[in-house]
């Protein structure tokens, strides 16, 4: 079965900027729980997640991508950012 979630983020940008340059692009790791009315999910899922500068108001998001992973028991990480799709402007501006 294939599930898809949209996960919409507001992050503590301050903790990102005290990331020194000279580290390489900036991450976030995510652990998450997915479940629906029968219990914790299972199998192939694709997660979109929006990164927003604030939890309400903002209409356009400042970064986005998409993960397709296995969940078992409903347990989900994700590594935000990185080499492949950096944060950029989502934790520098």
């Amino acid at each position: 079965m294939r599930l898809f979630r949209t996960f919409a983020f507001a992050l503590a940008l301050a903790a990102l900027l005290a990331t020194p340059a000279a580290a390489g692009p900036a991450t976030v790791a995510y652990t998450g729980h997915l479940s629906d009315a029968d219990g914790p999910s299972h199998g192939d899922v694709t997660v979109d997640v929006d990164l927003y500068a604030a939890a309400e108001g903002d209409d356009e998001a400042l970064w986005t991508d998409t993960f397709d992973l296995t969940v078992q028991d409903g347990r989900l990480t994700l590594v935000l950012g990185g080499d492949h799709n950096p944060l950029g402007g989502a934790v520098e501006d």
